[in-house]
């Protein structure tokens, strides 16, 4: 049975508006755990989402849940590990900068995939947990790597074999595994979100509003405002050197710096900033 033939029903939708694009993961009835469609659909909604040229995207859970990791019958059939070590490693890899979004729990998996985005946004309802060890396994889709490089080796040791609950904002924070805190502004009426989707399971309108939760949808206009002067193919580039192996970062940026020096983001800048002539 292939990867996207094992689902419960839920995928991964995709969808933009503007500059910023979201990934919703909506199984919610199984507390948002991965399915193999879920998988498969998370990996080419990133794809299209990157083909449309957005800046930066947003992966959330449905209903103010994060995720749960992978769900069981995916976990009984196996051959999912690779899978999803490949498509996490390509998100990190290039593209558009990824925002995770923590409302509720990250847990096993789902911090896997929280680890792996580019930064995470904090709520007052986040916690991000591994409990692989307890369950007798390791991490299989890159955790340790990703919170490694965040946390370090000794504190990634410590979360990961004892699964601690890290919960409480200024705990994230000073662990490095917090970018942002996130609340909705006091009186903060109804944000409306003009989605167009794309991918196999496309987050339409109709589907934003039953999945969104206030917070994600003012997390898209934050992270639009992060982003309102930065190029797509700088900020790509940027993860690219960053991916590379250590001994490869020098060759890889002046390789990118050298494509990106005559494109027409950094003809566009000159003129905007230092008024000097395009060359294009």
């Amino acid at each position: 049975m292939g990867l996207a033939a094992r689902t419960s029903g839920g995928c991964v939708k995709a969808g933009f508006q503007g500059r910023v694009g979201v990934l919703v993961v909506d199984n919610f009835k199984k507390r948002n755990a991965l399915c193999g469609r879920a998988m498969v659909t998370l990996r080419e909604g990133f794809n299209a989402l990157k083909e449309e040229g957005v800046a930066a995207v947003l992966v959330c859970g449905s209903k103010g849940r994060f995720c749960s990791g992978a769900e069981m019958p995916t976990l009984v059939h196996g051959g999912f590990q690779d899978y999803m070590h490949t498509t996490l490693e390509g998100m990190r890899a290039g593209g558009p900068l990824t925002y995770a979004l923590l409302e509720g729990h990250a847990i096993g998996g789902g911090a896997e995939l929280a680890m792996s985005a580019d930064q995470r946004i904090w709520t007052e309802t986040s916690s991000l947990q591994f409990v692989q060890t307890k369950m007798g396994i390791t991490t299989g889709w890159g955790g340790t790597k990703f919170l490694a490089e965040a946390v370090g080796r000794s504190t990634a040791l410590r979360l990961l074999c004892t699964s601690h609950n890290v919960s409480s904002y200024a705990e994230a924070q000073a662990l490095r595994i917090a970018d942002h805190h996130l609340t909705l502004p006091p009186q903060q009426g109804r944000i409306d979100v003009n989605l167009e989707g794309v991918g196999p399971c496309p987050l339409t309108a109709l589907d934003a509003e039953a999945v969104l939760t206030p917070l994600a949808r003012h997390a898209l206009s934050f992270i639009d405002g992060l982003h309102k002067h930065n190029y797509v193919d700088a900020n790509s580039s940027t993860k690219e050197i960053l991916a590379s192996q250590p001994q490869d970062r020098l060759l890889t940026e002046q390789r990118e710096f050298s494509l990106l020096w005559r494109n027409k983001d950094h003809n566009a800048a000159l003129e905007a900033v230092w008024n000097v002539p395009s060359t294009a």
